[in-house]
């Protein structure tokens, strides 16, 4: 959402959105699995910290535990700013990039306790009759309109992310009510990967391939590749959706940290699939 001078983009949400802040830290921890290199964890050891930094300012605490917002609007742009509070995704992808800043750093030399310190003290994600709802202050997420639309962004805390305190069950049953009470056509091309990886890391390898190839109107390839999302005349490609896709096909395909051990564990083992992978690492 910025340019690249780093300017916002002319929004009136760009500037409330705080899900992409944690991205660097991802992509450097990405980048190094590739190379090992600590050459290039101190080209970017900069960027690491300020970012890391960023986000030790941005959340703030409310006198028992550290929060996101409010101000604030969630992947899931559905709501007034003023009332989200602790957005599932959002929270764990701080706490993931707070600790794993630190452990970059860490290979440096640079001892960043106090990063460690924010992420066990940042709120656990709410929990309401046995689901994960968008965010503390929504527990009709799953009921009422306009909450069940859009990305069901709380589906990222197992699958885009590893999910180190997410319940497996809560999530599993969280997967469940999305298929059945969701919107699936307010979804983007990009939550149909999102909604792959969970299932894959769920163990529901076949559910995985099924929204990979669901049939929605925003999970349309064309014949050039390119991601439509509908008959949107402004949106024809959607980059998000390719990137989503092309995530969720490799780590299916290459597993992820605590995978079961198994060959290309995101795909069915009953001879259904035949993979074949080359040069991929695994994922977070």
């Amino acid at each position: 959402m910025c340019g690249p001078e780093g300017d916002n983009s002319p929004s009136h949400i760009a500037v409330l959105l705080a899900w992409q802040q944690p991205h660097p830290v991802l992509f450097a921890e990405l980048c190094y699995r590739q190379n090992q290199s600590d050459a290039f964890l101190e080209e970017y050891r900069e960027v690491l910290r300020e970012t890391a930094e960023f986000m030790l300012q941005f959340i703030h605490w409310d006198g028992r535990r550290y929060v996101l917002g409010p101000p604030l609007i969630p992947a899931q742009e559905r709501f007034d700013p003023r009332t989200v509070l602790n957005p599932g995704y959002e929270v764990e992808y701080f706490r993931w990039a707070l600790r794993h800043s630190a452990i970059l750093l860490k290979r440096l030399g640079e001892e960043r306790p106090d990063f460690i310190e924010a992420a066990d003290k940042l709120a656990a994600p709410a929990q309401y009759h046995g689901l994960y709802p968008a965010h503390e202050n929504c527990p009709d997420t799953f009921t009422q309109k306009p909450f069940n639309t859009d990305h069901p962004s709380m589906l990222g805390m197992l699958g885009l992310l590893p999910g180190e305190g997410i319940d497996r069950k809560t999530m599993n049953d969280t997967l469940d009510r999305v298929l059945k009470d969701w919107d699936l056509e307010t979804c983007w091309g990009w939550d149909f990967p999102m909604m792959a990886m969970t299932a894959a890391r769920l163990g529901r390898r076949k559910d995985a391939v099924d929204l990979l190839l669901i049939k929605n109107p925003k999970n349309i390839y064309l014949p050039n590749g390119h991601n439509a999302q509908a008959d949107r005349e402004d949106l024809p490609l959607y980059l998000p959706g390719n990137g989503g896709l092309l995530l969720a096909v490799a780590m299916m395909a290459a597993g992820w940290d605590g995978d079961d051990g198994s060959f290309a564990p995101g795909f069915p083992n009953d001879g259904s699939y035949k993979v074949k992978r080359e040069n991929l690492h695994k994922y977070i």
